[in-house]
């Protein structure tokens, strides 16, 4: 149990009534937050307390961050303001230092979305995945590891809220596919990208110049499904404050 207010902690109630830590021996008050931690031995002689972040927001937080600096770095550069027909960054380490910038900000906001939909499934939740030749049920566990991420968006995540679909419904999945693209397109680089190229080649080079904010697509499709629950996560009701643009 650890006292604090930042928004990206695993929070989960308040005490009911005082409580004595048997690990520091301190006295939580009644009303104290509930936050999930993790004791650590840093030697024989001494534990961190150590908070846990919700994965969700932490990984949300992460990839708004590095955008951000690597919007200081475009920015620096000039590129969106120079009426000239060829542009560049100032140096070469600030182009590559921008790219892995925002390489991170996909990945981590994608991650942010793997770990939502994971989180809300219930542990005694059973998948019946039906076929022409037989049905197959999946434990919480096999649904983590074999279920493809569009499919828990959009079969599985909104049968546990009781929600539609947002698949053909709502802009946050066009937002979604744009992500996973790109995520993947990153995470399974092709040869074709690592060659130089003209203007019309579409090569994943582009596609990092124009992106649009990763966290911004992932919240977007995060709120979707939990904006209008009655009961919403700690770290969600303060996250759309802390992940305007």
């Amino acid at each position: 149990m650890v006292n604090g207010t930042d928004w990206r902690l695993q929070t989960q109630g308040s005490l009911s009534e005082d409580w004595k830590s048997p690990w520091t021996g301190d006295t939580h008050l009644k009303g104290s937050k509930i936050t999930v931690i993790s004791i650590i031995e840093l030697t024989k002689k001494k534990h961190l307390t150590l908070p846990i972040p919700n994965a969700t927001a932490s990984c949300l937080n992460i990839s708004k961050k590095t955008w951000l600096e690597a919007r200081e770095l475009r920015k620096a550069s000039g590129l969106d303001k120079s009426i000239k027909n060829q542009v560049s960054f100032r140096c070469d380490s600030d182009a590559i230092d921008y790219l892995e910038l925002i390489m991170q900000s996909i990945v981590f906001a994608f991650t942010a979305l793997e770990a939502f939909v994971n989180e809300i499934i219930p542990s005694d939740f059973r998948y019946e995945k039906k076929s022409k030749k037989a049905t197959e049920i999946y434990t919480k566990e096999e649904i983590e590891r074999w279920v493809s991420i569009d499919e828990k968006l959009d079969k599985i995540i909104p049968t546990i809220l009781k929600v539609g679909t947002p698949k053909g419904r709502d802009r946050s999945w066009q937002g979604f596919k744009d992500l996973k693209n790109i995520r993947d397109r990153l995470i399974h680089m092709k040869s074709d990208d690592r060659k130089s190229s003209g203007p019309e080649a579409k090569t994943i080079w582009t596609e990092l110049m124009k992106t649009e904010p990763p966290y911004i697509l992932a919240f977007t499709i995060v709120k979707y499904f939990i904006g209008d629950q009655g009961s919403t996560p700690s770290w969600f009701q303060h996250g759309s404050t802390h992940l305007k643009k």
